[in-house]
């Protein structure tokens, strides 16, 4: 059914936009924004929940003219559909909503046969890898247009102009190679002048995307295809053959059948993170990953990793990165290889062996870290590992998903002054909810808010030299400089400003990192105040300052302020230290236990019913051995206390049966030698 709409699909698209004509009419998929509730929207089309309903809800608002774009509604199998446009001045009204996808009609120039053509993100920025900067003012529809007739543009970033007056949407339109899944560590959220359209038209490199990193205990809340009854090999190839759109990862959940039900999804977390996924016991969710080279000899394992652009972190095995013979850092451009011994029990490689020991099995987890110092989002956890057998050896790439506190969650100072004293407060808020976070996973959208309080009193502020640091300070990384910039936008973005009603402050998005060596991160700011106004500073890549934050949750108006830090090296200046700590965590670690033979069958939990043959790890094995003795000693000496006991029993049982019989016929033992006997013999007593 789901291939149905593919045929069909472009035939029945109406031309209703002005000017365009119908075989140009296409669709464009819109993440995390939806339009506002004052405009209405009709039902379009709806399943039982849970139900997948993005194939039926293009097709009907394709075929329907007055259908300008449609909101899936994915927490409730919906759908709603808008007769209007909605641009320019009308897009301040549009609310952020991670729950939902808008699928937008637009009018482009391809042949291209995918159900949708752009990937649209809000708020979210590319950063790095350009490859041209068109040079004029122009609509998105125009920057996606030149995007496609840039034969290698796999991305673009479009910036909001500030010309609020126009009815149409303007900005600047910027290409590039990449795309956040070539590069998900330059992918980093943005404010909402920024948008970044990804081309879905682009042909992948040939195997590019050979792995896919594993979640366990989740799915995807976000579900495009639904298939019954699929073993985990054949949803994979489901997932790899889909033509109409970029499959981008599968969930499998548990069902009643010794297989599974097979969700396929056109979405991953590299979006919004840990937030696109759900817990759901026994459930997994597959991701596709890049490819890394490994080769595997008698006595070594080795990865060859070749960056796209210069990579300058580190690649270790998880738990030993500070272990010289298990970890290597990136230089540049140049190869990064890491060749880690099989045979010295080192770097965390386990070893498992079958019954017959006729197949071995080393494997283990090992991290592709893009910052030297801290993990984000866009790394990779990747299970490694080599099969050997009597002839060959097996190289395994799996990859997998890496993915209380007593601590102060929020600084405040307060400055003394002849008039109103203002007060200063930073925290860590989620993106979306606004609510203080203390505690939180890797990938996560945060906001970092510095609040002064009263706006309008006699201070501005701005803020430098923010520093994250470790529980114990042994590791740092500046985030914002003493001149108040960002020194590497792609972990943490410039502070912009922000006025309304009831407070001034300072904000910045960004996505939940943590440091390699520790969970508890320390952020340390310096927030300088001057009189009256603080004026911008002069950043190099200034590409967050001076802007308009055009949206917030429910769609309201925030003006923003231009600041800088000129007039900070005055007398008059006061500085104040403000702190917060954070607590990160990885996803669950889990290494796939499912491993493939040498005719690429799989072991089911480790047994292979074609040959009995079952792998265990080493470790596991002492501990079942270990075990059974122990529950052996412990049965036995129950069974000798019980026997011991019974004899004791009886013995006790069986003298106070024989009393109880005496007793019955006036006897005791204690007399019977008092009693006289007559015999019958002699006629005489004894």
């Amino acid at each position: 059914m789901s291939y149905i709409f593919m045929f069909v699909f472009f035939k029945i698209i109406c031309a209703q936009l002005t000017n365009c004509p119908q075989e140009h009419v296409r669709f464009e998929k819109i993440i995390g924004l939806r339009p506002s509730s004052d405009v209405d929207g009709y039902l379009l089309y709806k399943r039982k929940i849970y139900e997948p309903v993005t194939l039926e809800c293009l097709s009907k608002c394709a075929s329907n003219e007055n259908c300008f774009s449609f909101v899936i509604l994915y927490n409730i199998s919906e759908c709603y559909w808008y007769n209007v446009n909605i641009r320019g001045l009308q897009e301040t009204e549009n609310i952020l909503d991670p729950n939902v996808v808008w699928f937008e009609k637009t009018c482009l120039d391809t042949n291209c046969s995918k159900l949708w053509i752009f990937e649209r993100v809000p708020g979210a920025v590319l950063i790095g890898n350009d490859i041209v900067t068109v040079p004029k003012v122009m609509t998105r529809n125009e920057c996606q247009q030149n995007c496609l007739n840039y034969t290698t543009c796999r991305s673009a970033s479009f910036r909001i102009s500030n010309d609020v007056n126009s009815t149409n949407t303007l900005g600047t339109c910027t290409l590039s190679e990449m795309d956040r899944h070539l590069m998900p560590n330059s992918f980093r959220t943005a404010s909402y002048e920024e948008e970044y359209f990804e081309n879905q038209c682009v042909q992948d490199k040939t195997n590019a995307f050979c792995a896919y990193e594993e979640y366990d205990n989740v799915v995807s809340t976000q579900a495009d295809i639904k298939y019954y009854n699929v073993t985990k090999m054949q949803c994979e190839k489901l997932c790899d053959g889909i033509t109409s759109f970029n499959c981008r990862g599968y969930s499998l959940i548990p069902s009643a059948s010794t297989n599974h039900i097979c969700l396929i999804h056109s979405g991953n977390s590299k979006v919004h993170g840990p937030r696109l996924l759900t817990s759901l016991t026994g459930a997994y969710f597959f991701e596709k990953a890049r490819c890394l080279n490994m080769a595997c000899t008698e006595t070594h394992i080795t990865l060859r990793y070749w960056p796209e652009l210069p990579f300058n972190g580190k690649v270790y095995m998880n738990g030993y990165s500070e272990n010289v013979q298990c970890y290597v850092k990136g230089r540049g451009m140049e190869e990064v290889v890491l060749k880690m011994p099989l045979f010295r029990n080192e770097c965390g490689i386990m070893k498992a062996i079958t019954i017959n020991a006729n197949r071995t099995l080393f494997s283990g987890t090992m991290l592709l870290q893009y910052n030297p110092l801290i993990q984000t989002q866009g790394d990779r956890v990747i299970k490694i590992g080599c099969i050997f057998t009597n002839n060959t050896k097996i190289v395994l790439g799996t990859g997998v998903n890496f993915a209380n506190s007593s601590y102060p969650n929020h600084g405040t100072s307060i400055i003394n002054t002849t008039t109103i004293q203002p007060t200063v407060e930073m925290r860590i808020v989620d993106f979306y909810t606004k609510k203080e976070v203390s505690a939180t996973q890797i990938g996560q959208e945060l906001e970092l808010t510095i609040e002064l309080h009263p706006p309008d009193g006699a201070y501005d502020i701005w803020a430098t030299h923010l520093l994250a640091m470790t529980e114990n300070g042994d590791d740092s990384i500046l985030l914002i400089d003493d001149q108040g910039c960002a020194t590497n936008p792609a972990i943490f973005p410039n502070l912009v400003k922000i006025y309304n009603n009831e407070t001034r402050r300072l904000v910045a998005n960004f996505n939940a990192f943590k440091f390699t060596t520790s969970s508890i991160i320390r952020f340390s700011i310096i927030v300088q105040f001057c009189p009256t106004y603080c004026t911008p500073p002069n950043c190099a890549t200034g590409r967050d300052l001076g802007t308009k934050v055009r949206r917030e949750i429910m769609g309201t108006m925030a003006d923003v302020k231009e600041v800088n830090k000129n007039q900070f090296d005055n007398d008059n200046v006061t500085q104040m230290p403000l702190e917060f700590v954070l607590l990160v965590r990885n996803a669950k670690i889990t290494s796939n236990q499912l491993v493939y033979d040498d005719n690429r069958k799989i072991l089911i939990a480790g047994y292979d019913l074609s040959t009995d043959e079952i792998c265990i790890d080493f470790s596991l094995t002492i501990g079942i051995i270990v075990t059974w003795i122990t529950i052996q000693i412990i049965l036995l000496t129950c069974g000798i206390l019980m026997i011991r006991k019974y004899k004791n029993y009886y013995r006790q049982g069986k003298t106070q049966s024989l009393e109880s019989l005496h007793s019955n016929f006036g006897m005791r033992f204690a007399n019977l030698g008092n009693r006289r006997v007559r015999w019958a013999d002699s006629g005489s007593y004894t």
